[in-house]
């Protein structure tokens, strides 16, 4: 278990920001872990994700337990809202599997409205941007077969990367493309800006698929999709890497607009 002092300074909070079973390792924990190594160790960048950690993983508990067992003053947060009337116990009892049904239908419906978004990321557009930009890069376009099916599990990997991007750049630009052997996740649409790659057709290993500086891809093996939310900084890394690029080229080209003497 690992302690900071988010909640007072100089002392120890009661609960860990971090905890990694030797028992039962996992990839992500492990991913994090390296954080803590000699060649890599950054109090600032440790205590940066600390208190993200920590709630996030608190929050997520919270959310799993409602759903499975709505509490009381859940219910009435929830109630409040569109019930006027007292809330006695009598109404605790109607509303709990109201709520907790409800609960259950919202997610089956974000489910559902991904899926029909996948239908618009295999269209032809997309297929005549990928031949061109593997053009450009001068390599032979990857054939994409027309039996390409995009799974639940890919469409739900492709939110849950966008949602670690959110708040550092448009998610409009965050596209995905279904290929034979794996999801590309792009920046621009575009092949030379590739943010990761999930490997989602072993149906015993799930991989996700970095990449560093040189563009060269690291696979890490995920038991949880939404483990891919331990990896957001990486992904966040490689964005601010594509942008960076594009600064430095926009300063390097000169400008040949008119200027007033």
């Amino acid at each position: 278990m690992f302690f900071s002092d988010l909640d007072r300074t100089n002392v120890m909070d009661s609960k860990p920001f971090f905890v990694i079973d030797l028992m039962n390792l996992e990839d992500a924990a492990i991913e994090e872990l390296k954080r803590f190594t000699k060649p890599t160790f950054d109090v600032k960048d440790i205590l940066g994700t600390a208190s993200e950690l920590k709630y996030t993983r608190e929050i997520q508990a919270l959310l799993r337990s409602e759903l499975s067992s709505p509490t009381k003053d859940f219910v009435r947060l929830l109630v409040s809202r569109v019930y006027d009337r007292q809330f006695t116990k009598k109404a605790h009892e109607r509303f709990t599997p109201i709520v907790k049904g409800a609960f259950l239908r919202f997610i089956n419906e974000r489910i559902n409205e991904t899926l029909e978004t996948a239908k618009t990321l295999q269209g032809t557009a997309a297929r005549k941007e990928e031949s061109a930009s593997d053009t450009e890069q001068g390599t032979a376009p990857e054939r994409v077969s027309d039996g390409i099916i995009t799974t639940a599990e890919e469409i739900q990997g492709y939110y849950i990367v966008k949602g670690a991007l959110s708040g550092s750049i448009d998610l409009e630009r965050v596209v995905m493309r279904d290929l034979r052997s794996y999801s590309s996740i792009l920046l621009d649409n575009t092949n030379r800006k590739p943010i990761c790659r999930l490997h989602f057709n072993d149906t015993e290993r799930k991989y996700l698929g970095l990449f560093d500086k040189g563009r060269n891809e690291d696979r890490v093996q995920i038991t949880k999709l939404d483990e891919i939310f331990n990896y957001a900084d990486r992904l966040k890394a490689t964005i601010e890497r594509y942008e960076s690029s594009k600064s430095q080229l926009r300063k390097a080209t000169p400008n040949t607009g008119t200027h007033d003497p």
